[in-house]
């Protein structure tokens, strides 16, 4: 999955938990309920909302260091293979060398 579609899948789940919250306080706002009532339907929505924002914070969280290990793994293999590139032009490079330091004695 791509860095862009896991952000604008974040901003998804973002936007629907907002939207929700709202959605639910203008409801209870609206309805026909005494003040406690209406009070102890927020603070309850709250406290629901509360949660699924952890939930969706947790499952960034858990999302996030999924990547960050598979990114780590695929530098580490890449800077590996770099190191066996770089070790064998160096032989390469000093048998040359060693070659032209040699044609230049027999000079």
């Amino acid at each position: 999955m791509s860095d862009k579609k896991g952000s604008t899948a974040g901003k998804f789940a973002l936007g629907a938990v907002l939207g929700a919250a709202v959605g639910a306080v203008v409801g209870l706002l609206t309805a026909p309920k005494s003040g406690k009532e209406t009070r102890e339907d927020i603070k309850n929505k709250a406290t629901e909302v509360k949660g699924k924002a952890s939930d969706a914070a947790d499952s960034f969280r858990e999302e996030a260091g999924k990547r960050g290990a598979e990114f780590k793994h695929k530098a580490d293999r890449k800077i590996g293979d770099t190191k066996k590139f770089l070790k064998r032009e160096k032989g390469h490079v000093e048998e040359f060398v060693e070659d032209e330091l040699d044609d230049d004695d027999e000079d």
